[in-house]
């Protein structure tokens, strides 16, 4: 997949861009979440009996990684 810079958000002269995490509900997902850049934009993808809580600041995305059209629509726009 080729990205074009009108899909990178700026600041600071530098650019950052959506960061598409799988399992953010789990033990890797959570501390790894909790290491990212705020800057970027996040989304979570997380299901729908998950614990969220902890993943304050992050857009959610509400699916399963073994659902083709939730990933679709997690990884749109």
């Amino acid at each position: 997949m080729y990205f074009t810079l009108n899909r990178f958000k700026k600041c600071k002269d530098i650019a950052y861009f959506m960061i598409l995490i799988t399992g953010a509900s789990g033990f890797v997902g959570r501390n790894l979440v909790r290491h990212l850049d705020p800057r970027s934009c996040i989304r979570c993808l997380v299901r729908k009996t998950s614990d969220a809580s902890s993943l304050e600041g992050c857009e959610l995305a509400e699916g399963d990684i073994t659902d083709y059209a939730s990933l679709v629509a997690a990884t749109a726009g």
